[in-house]
């Protein structure tokens, strides 16, 4: 049997939220590493890293109908894409 709009609502609002908390406090916690009085990392890590997630953010973004950019250092997200633009933005 099909659901119904509201059932389906309601499966989202459940499912959903807990895993947006969840994605919320991963990046609180990802936050905490920028103490750099207990972690070092470099540019170019931080990028890559950037870059991984932001992706991720697009792709799931994509799959809800929405389009979502964004920029690193001044650089739109549709230039990381490129080979070449990706390996100049990190100082390769």
């Amino acid at each position: 049997m099909p659901q119904s709009t509201a059932e389906k609502k309601d499966r989202f609002a459940r499912v959903a939220v807990p895993r947006i908390q969840q994605a919320v406090d991963v990046f609180r916690k990802i936050g905490n590493c920028s103490n750099p009085h207990q972690y070092e990392w470099d540019q170019t890590t931080l990028k890559k890293v950037f870059v991984h997630i932001l992706n991720a953010v697009q792709e799931c973004a994509e799959g809800f109908g929405m389009k979502v950019e964004f920029t690193i250092d001044q650089v739109d997200s549709r230039d990381l894409y490129n080979p070449e633009a990706i390996k100049e933005f990190l100082n390769e």
